[in-house]
């Protein structure tokens, strides 16, 4: 059973040195987004698919992961969900997440970790985090 492990993790190591595991991971990244958001406006696959005028079978298409992006259909399509195209970039090793912000209200709203941290789910920000996460802004 240790061999079948290292053996694993000797392939998962290798796995991780490929740009496709890098391509494969931020496609399935931004589909799991995606349905987010469709689940919590309550969007359909059909009606996704007219606002960007395209075929339901699209939409599925890119929530299985299986469509190469441009960044023109990614911002299509958060325009598409009433929403903002945001990217980054992260040193690798560390953690990042991401804060959504109220400016009109002042309060931070959610915290969604990003892959490789704990967690990929969206979370309640709890007030302790509140407290440190807020500041003044130039």
């Amino acid at each position: 059973m240790k061999k079948l492990q290292n053996e694993f993790a000797d392939l998962f190591n290798w796995a991780e040195q490929q740009d496709e595991y890098w391509v494969e991971g931020a496609k399935i990244e931004f589909a799991e987004q995606m349905l987010a958001q469709m689940d919590a406006q309550n969007i359909s696959r059909k009606e996704l698919a007219s606002r960007l005028g395209t075929s339901p079978a699209y939409v599925t298409k890119i929530l299985r992961g299986s469509t190469n992006f441009t960044i023109e259909s990614m911002v299509n399509i958060a325009q598409a969900l009433n929403c903002e195209l945001c990217t980054h970039l992260k040193t690798k090793g560390k953690t990042t997440a991401l804060v959504e912000y109220n400016f009109i209200t002042h309060d931070v709203e959610s915290l969604r970790y990003f892959p490789g941290n704990i967690s990929k789910n969206t979370a309640p920000v709890s007030g302790i985090a509140k407290n440190i996460l807020k500041c003044e802004v130039a």
